[in-house]
């Protein structure tokens, strides 16, 4: 079964793998989710755990 997320364990599974400086909030998931940059895919709030961590690999610092 495929694993999914919503805004706050979105958030917490993101600023659990501590690559990225900023730490996230539901607030935060929500505004990325506005700003199109992160959609979820299942429904119109739940992330899939691929789809979080190709996130992070993106907005990893260089």
């Amino acid at each position: 079964m495929l694993k999914t997320y919503g805004f706050r364990r979105a958030a917490k599974y993101i600023n659990q793998t501590g690559i990225l400086e900023q730490t996230y909030t539901a607030k935060i998931m929500k505004q990325l989710r506005d700003d199109v940059r992160l959609v979820p895919k299942i429904h119109r709030r739940r992330y899939t755990q691929e789809q979080l961590d190709t996130f992070v690999k993106e907005v990893r610092p260089r």
